[in-house]
């Protein structure tokens, strides 16, 4: 983890979902809390992983039964299920994810340009957490910690380069730093994993499918009882961030 001592300072460990061939959405998802905090959380984590024989916890394979969770016995599951979310809730601040459905963007963004979902997606997220942190933690700076493994990568550098180039906007967004992390050693971005696969499914169970829509996840259900924000970007939202990120319209990042 980042280790900063003269200032207050929070961390957020962000992770995506929807990054497969054919997607048709995708998500961004992070949480964030104090470094005591996430210390505790790791060593919470850490001793479960130990206990159960796992090398990391992906909630994609423990959601479907593969890899190392393979032929595991209901008992067994429920009891990592309530350990998971239970530890996730008391150790962090803040839980927030942008989702997008990539034909919003497609409609919208010329097709000279990328569509770069994971691009619309981090400045979206950055600009949320900024409003969060900006009232529940004012003079606070943030380190961000994302997932080095993704297919997203490029998109998400791409993002926080654009951010950094406009100086006010990185001061407003109260970042500290930014940093690329191994999920299997990192283990807060596990955390985030689990809130990225739960918000994309969200999302694609519910949002894109409006006129028949599968009940709400249980386990989403629990995060949603705690402080959490899932923010949905539609066709009218991805013009306005679109517009506001010409140059020849505007000269700033999408306003708060």
């Amino acid at each position: 983890m980042p280790d900063y001592h003269s200032i207050a300072m929070l961390e957020a460990y962000v992770d995506d979902s929807g990054t497969h061939e054919g997607s048709r959405a995708a998500v961004v998802a992070a949480f964030v809390a104090s470094r005591e905090q996430w210390a505790r959380f790791e060593s919470d984590w850490r001793r479960m992983l130990a206990e159960q024989g796992l090398s990391t916890f992906r909630m994609s394979d423990f959601e479907n039964g593969w890899g190392e969770f393979r032929d595991w016995d209901p008992v067994r599951r429920q009891k990592v299920r309530e350990f998971v979310f239970t530890t996730i809730k008391i150790r962090t601040q803040c839980r927030m994810a942008t989702g997008i459905e990539v034909e919003a963007i497609r409609a919208v963004v010329p097709p000279s340009d990328d569509t770069r979902p994971y691009f619309w997606c981090v400045i979206e997220l950055l600009k949320h957490i900024a409003r969060w942190a900006g009232k529940y933690a004012p003079g606070q700076n943030i380190a961000y910690v994302f997932e080095d493994g993704t297919q997203g990568k490029g998109q998400i550098m791409e993002a926080l380069d654009y951010v950094r180039r406009h100086r006010e906007t990185w001061a407003k967004y109260h970042i500290a730093s930014y940093a690329f992390g191994d999920k299997r050693k990192v283990v807060p971005l596990q955390a985030a994993d689990v809130l990225a696969y739960e918000c994309y499914k969200e999302l694609t169970n519910r949002r894109l499918q409006p006129s028949n829509p599968r009940p709400r996840r249980r386990s989403l259900v629990t995060l949603l009882a705690v402080r959490h924000h899932l923010f949905f970007v539609d066709r009218p939202a991805m013009e306005r961030m679109y517009a506001d990120s010409d140059p020849e319209k505007s000269a700033r990042l999408p306003n708060f």
